[in-house]
């Protein structure tokens, strides 16, 4: 899909009529305020830190989006699709929904639970409404995307193309290749040969080899996405005026070669035990050849088998069309080399299919953040209100982490908060809980225990990993006799929030920063400090008659007393 460019132009038409409004509205409210601007002048869009430019390896597109501070909450344009899913999934749901009557061009997203809301936003920029937030979800504008041949990507040629060549080995095909680990920006001068669904570098890149030098030489590999673009490019790399974020990245692949037999008793073994379950089948002989014999033969295809027979008939499938005589299965990948070796010409040879052998791999494991992602995550805290304690927790926006173990237990939780507690409460020098792989989506808990250097954690179908890090006491004696817990579901944000209600008049930790005058319900106090609580820091409200305060924490604030009639509530917690 090109870029619509009737997007731009409306974008800066809007830019200045935002920057009045911004202005009036501070003289309808006097709290603290910020004002966040972009201005756009001519074709081109100028870099700014609520622009990104972001590569969607489903689509193989650039797609332009905004972070967005609407007018009001954005209830009327909602898209009845909704989903857990990494935030490249849902730009590209947003980029791919179009009806007679609506085209997706906004989103919310919450890196917290993955959570995707497709929008059809109008824009209102009318005089004297100020913006709203959107609580633990971001709101964005969705621009429109650009394919790799679009001008407007200003692709230029790179000069620096040197990288340091990784070796890794391929257990699809016993071989051990060199691959350079590259931006995916680089890759825009490249052609594109196929697309399909992977779990691992590994055998995207497999897949890649398999098809020739000529027809594939790179890949381009999301972990996080599970996709795997197969593409075939020359000695010139692109580089893009702008930056490009995206969890894929490019390999180049350099020289193969296959692995060396150690074992050269093998082969005898193989011929000679009666027990080897297949010495014929279908009519063929079988023999048994080292996988170092592959050098001198044409591969066909690699297909998903489990097991050697499986292999072998897909060969014999393929034998009257390509000439397939070799196979190479490798038991634990469950795949199937299929080739056409060289050999004389004879009526014996026409009954004979040739099974390869390898060694049992005992080669590492191969560790994700040399290759196929990069750690990304973000710091926060929570309040655990069954411990009274507020914990420091790092949620990882990457696909997967290094050095856990996944605990095989697994726990249901309609909340990551509840499976924090959960992990809390197993602390303990027996089983000591380093943080949580949850799914918002199938409500699984799986808790997350140190490993060593060779174990990793991978996500799939929405996952999020949370670590649990350092816990302390939340002024434990004021809040000892709170029983009162209010759940709200936030239409107007999606999500449900929490509020622990205080039996004491008098509380500590807080200070106020905000206010509403004419509150009559207590919702509408509610409503913005859970829309606040990520920009602003909102972490308290007190209701008093017609008064609403917000209050955020700080821990050398002077204690505040309530009155008898007026409430005040902590927010625990808010999750879409």
């Amino acid at each position: 899909m090109m870029m619509n460019e009737s997007k731009f132009d409306m974008k800066s038409k809007f830019d200045f009529i935002l920057l009045i409004c911004s202005i009036m509205c501070i003289f309808h409210q006097n709290p603290t305020f910020y004002i966040l601007l972009v201005f756009h002048f001519g074709e081109h869009q100028e870099s700014s830190p609520m622009h990104s430019y972001v590569y969607i390896p489903l689509l193989d597109t650039v797609c332009l989006i905004e972070k967005y501070i609407p007018q009001e909450y954005p209830i009327a344009s909602r898209i009845p699709i909704f989903m857990y899913d990494s935030f490249e999934s849902c730009i590209a749901a947003c980029s791919t929904y179009s009806t007679r009557e609506q085209l997706c061009n906004a989103f919310m997203y919450s890196d917290i639970t993955k959570a995707c809301h497709l929008h059809f936003y109008t824009l209102h920029l009318t005089a004297g409404m100020c913006p709203v937030e959107t609580g633990q979800s971001q709101f964005y504008l969705h621009h429109g995307c650009f394919n790799r041949n679009s001008t407007l990507l200003n692709a230029g040629v790179n000069n620096k193309t040197e990288t340091d060549d990784e070796i890794i080995f391929l257990p699809d095909l016993h071989k051990s290749c060199s691959i350079r680990k590259r931006l995916v920006s680089e890759s825009f001068f490249a052609r594109l040969t196929a697309y399909m669904t992977e779990k691992s570098l590994k055998k995207c890149l497999s897949r890649c080899i398999v098809k020739g030098a000529a027809a594939c030489n790179s890949v381009i590999f999301s972990l996080q996405e599970k996709s795997c673009t197969l593409v075939t490019h020359q000695s010139t790399f692109s580089a893009l005026s702008e930056t490009v974020q995206s969890s894929a990245y490019f390999f180049e692949i350099g020289h193969c070669k296959t692995e060396v037999v150690k074992n050269p008793l093998l082969l005898h073994i193989l011929s000679q035990d009666p027990t080897i379950p297949i010495q014929s089948i279908s009519g063929y002989s079988i023999q048994y050849i080292p996988i170092t014999e592959s050098d001198n033969a044409t591969i066909i295809g690699l297909l998903d088998c489990t097991t050697t027979q499986c292999c072998l008939h897909c060969c014999i499938l393929k034998k009257v069309a390509y000439g397939c005589n070799a196979v190479f299965f490798n038991a634990k990948e469950k795949t199937c080399l299929l080739m056409k070796l060289n050999v004389n010409s004879s009526k014996t040879a026409e009954l004979v299919l040739y099974n390869m052998y390898a060694d049992t791999d005992g080669k590492k494991k191969l560790i994700l953040s040399n290759y196929e992602d990069t750690l990304r995550f973000k710091t926060s805290f929570v309040s655990l209100h069954e411990f009274h304690e507020r914990c420091q927790i790092t949620t990882f926006t990457s696909a997967y982490a290094e050095n856990l173990k996944v605990h095989p237990i697994m726990l249901k939780a309609n909340t990551l908060n509840g499976c924090l507690n959960a992990c809390r409460s197993n602390r303990s020098d027996i089983f000591n809980c380093s943080g949580v792989l949850y799914s918002k989506h199938d409500g699984t808990c799986y808790q997350l225990v140190e490993g060593t250097s060779h174990d990793q954690i991978v996500t799939l179908n929405g996952q999020t990993i949370v670590l649990l890090q350092r816990c302390v006491k939340d002024r434990e004696e004021e809040r000892r006799n709170n029983n009162v817990f209010f759940h709200y579901s936030l239409y107007e944000l999606e999500e449900k929030c929490v509020f622990e209600f205080y039996d004491s008049k008098n509380f500590s930790g807080f200070e106020v920063y905000d206010n509403i005058q004419e509150a009559n319900a207590l919702y509408k106090c509610v409503l913005k400090c859970a829309s606040e609580q990520i920009s602003k820091g909102c972490a308290a409200v007190l209701k008093s008659q017609q008064i609403c305060l917000f209050f955020k924490r700080n821990s050398t604030a002077r204690m505040f007393k309530k009155l008898n009639s007026s409430y005040f509530g902590e927010l625990l917690y808010c999750e879409s």
